[in-house]
């Protein structure tokens, strides 16, 4: 088998050379929206159809195993010219019996379909019963494939090799029936793979590549001069002057409030500005109610504050919100004089349910002045993300003459890219919309003393930080010692510190992994290159005595490596004993750095100082000799945290920041 995950979303894939087998892969778990959303099967190969994925939209239970099992949907299955069902398990609602799964498996055997069954690595991370369901999966001659996924992210340089619960040789009790083809990166790795398998005598008979082949070929043409040159100038930190040329501004707060959002924004002095409402997370959630209330009055005062119009940030709805509810708020928009810019994740709004009504509706309305896909996820991007969300972007070649197509993009420099995708489609651009800030860098890092650091992680690109970086801290998450050492690396030209331990079971601390951190240790992070370890102290295994910790930050100290502390927000959420520990923490003359995490998810727009029942005031105990420097989104944040922590009662100094967003780069 030369197969690949050929996923609904992109431009497609056509798989590595020589492929015979796609897998249609959607994520998804209902098993009817596999079958509409999933990418049409292709001529001349085994096509199978992929159930579940690696999230709570791809979670299996009995119910979704009932699903999978009916005759009826294998028939339509087969209609649709697939030849099997590629179950991808990797997560689990409560506890499924093995048997459900056998079941189902049997159940499709006997409609003539086969089957591939994928794990994450050796087992379902997510499933309380993993070993079971591998006893159970591993003898069944039902199945026809058996692929593990060697890797976790997608974007690994060589195959994982990490197991959970169920070792490799486990594998070896497969029947002769069933197949090994390994889910790696890209078949580049297969080699790698065949010399560990051979090792533990377990045949290969070939791999499924997760990484995508664009099938379309991009004409690489000249980028015309764009007409509009706008740019997302987001409400907190230092401002933005925006791209060169600009000559559109969007002033954007995230809010969908309505008072919220006229509060925070602010026209931009000598330059067309259009009001932001809506946006990525809760606070940006569009309801019927927000959109009945952009009225004449809210509207009258829109145009008193000096905008020229309004950006529909479309990305979250509260349930399902009718297209008549948009489109006749736009047109009392434009009735009132004013400018319609309507923004989306990707090509459609992730977090609506009618998300496909709703663009076919957004993309005809003639009152819609700009269409501005967004063409990233997390604002970082090296490179503009073509991803195309349950609507192609074939269907934007209906907009009206009238209608301006000007893609957001990370940063002006994107542009030609845009210009070369679209050239392949009869959607004609007139611009972009820039969502990097252009900030003076002098106003965040003034004060020689001011620490600019970033979590840099150990997967993925890479991050070359904020500008005027002088610490990075390597983190992968891990508790473990020996994985956290061989996954961490030192940046070249940087002061680089090593994190221990992370926010969920494979970053748990133990007094046993606080004893392992002993001079032996200490001399490989020396010999390493570190220069201090950070200790990400965020979940515990029990009780943890306070003096386990403060006598390893002290032997740490005797090592002569710095020590950085950094919990969830101002105490560990999971560790009981967490009041305890910060009060320990707290006056610490051992710890050199104390940052606490200001967000949840790490892509909040703005900081969150939610104290968990350690309170801000308790920070006021630091030593002199511990600088206070909060872990944040992105550095755009840094004056809002300042703000925050010089009000009266706090008078906490800021001693600078630690970024934990991504700025990705090739090179370390």
């Amino acid at each position: 088998m030369i197969g690949y995950w050929d996923w609904d979303w992109g431009s497609g894939s056509k798989g590595p050379p020589g492929a015979n087998t796609q897998v249609g892969f959607t994520g998804l778990i209902d098993v009817n929206q596999c079958l509409m959303y999933s990418p049409q099967p292709k001529a001349g190969m085994n096509n199978l159809l992929s159930v579940g994925g690696g999230n709570a939209g791809g979670m299996w239970s009995a119910a979704a195993l009932n699903s999978v099992s009916n005759k009826t949907w294998h028939g339509e299955v087969l209609k649709a010219g697939y030849q099997g069902i590629a179950f991808d398990i990797e997560v689990c609602s409560g506890v499924v019996p093995p048997s459900a799964f056998t079941a189902a498996f049997a159940a499709i055997k006997a409609s003539n379909l086969t089957i591939m069954v994928s794990v994450s690595h050796t087992a379902p991370y997510d499933c309380t019963n993993k070993v079971d369901l591998m006893t159970a999966f591993i003898p069944d001659s039902n199945i026809d494939y058996m692929s593990p996924q060697l890797y976790s992210s997608g974007t690994e340089s060589a195959p994982s090799f990490d197991w959970d619960g169920v070792p490799f040789t486990a594998f070896q009790k497969m029947p002769p029936t069933m197949k090994m083809v390994p889910s790696i990166v890209t078949y580049t790795q297969y080699p790698a793979v065949q010399s560990f398998f051979a090792n533990l005598s377990i045949p290969l008979y070939g791999y499924v590549q997760w990484q995508q082949v664009a099938s379309q070929k991009v004409r690489q043409v000249k980028a015309k001069q764009p007409t509009t040159i706008g740019y997302w100038a987001w409400t907190w930190g230092n401002g933005d002057k925006g791209p060169q040329n600009a000559n559109l501004a969007i002033s954007f707060s995230g809010w969908a409030n309505l008072d919220n959002a006229l509060d925070e924004s602010r026209p931009v002095d000598g330059q067309p500005t259009l009001i932001s409402i809506g946006g990525g997370n809760r606070h940006g959630k569009w309801t019927n109610d927000v959109l009945q209330s952009i009225n004449v009055t809210f509207l009258s005062k829109v145009q008193a504050a000096g905008y020229t119009g309004v950006a529909f940030d479309v990305e979250e709805c509260e349930g399902v919100i009718h297209p008549t509810m948009f489109t006749s708020t736009f047109a009392r928009v434009k009735a009132a004089g004013l400018k319609v810019l309507v923004t989306i994740s990707h090509s459609a709004p992730y977090g609506c349910l009618n998300k496909v009504e709703l663009m076919h509706a957004f993309i005809a309305d003639t009152n819609v002045d700009y269409l501005s896909p967004q063409l990233y996820t997390s604002g970082t991007e090296q490179h503009p993300d073509f991803t195309a969300v349950h609507v192609p972007w074939t269907a934007y070649e209906k907009m009206p003459p009238s209608m301006q197509f000007v893609p957001s993009i990370v940063v002006d420099s994107q542009y030609p890219e845009v210009v070369s995708y679209y050239a392949n489609l009869s959607v004609p651009l007139t611009g972009f919309v820039q969502w990097e800030q252009v900030a003076p860098v002098e106003d965040l890092t003034e004060g020689d003393d001011l620490t600019v650091a970033f979590w840099a992680w150990s997967w993925g690109e890479g991050d070359h930080g904020p500008p005027g970086s002088n610490l990075a801290i390597s983190f992968s998450g891990w508790a473990d010692l020996s994985n956290a050492l061989s996954q961490s690396v030192v940046y070249k030209g940087l002061p680089t510190m090593m994190s221990i331990g992370g926010g969920n079971k494979n970053g748990r601390w133990s007094s046993d992994i606080l004893q392992q951190i002993n001079a032996t240790f200490l001399q490989k992070v020396v010999t390493a290159g570190f220069m201090g370890i950070a200790f990400d102290v965020e979940e515990c295994t029990g009780v943890i005595p306070p003096g386990d910790f403060t006598q390893t930050f002290e032997r740490v100290k005797a090592a002569g490596l710095k020590v950085m502390v950094t919990s969830s927000h101002s105490a560990p959420y999971g560790c009981s004993n967490k009041v305890d520990l910060m009060t320990a923490f707290i006056p610490d003359s051992n710890i050199d750095y104390m940052s606490p995490q200001l967000y949840n998810s790490g892509t909040e727009p703005h900081p969150n100082f939610t104290a968990v029942d350690v309170p801000w005031t308790a920070y006021k105990n630091m030593p002199a000799t511990m600088k206070f420097v909060p872990s944040i989104g992105q550095f755009a944040e840094y004056d809002e945290v300042t703000q925050y922590y010089s009000q009266p009662s706090l008078q906490i100094p800021c001693s600078g920041y630690v970024q934990w967003q991504q700025n990705t780069s090739m090179t370390h």
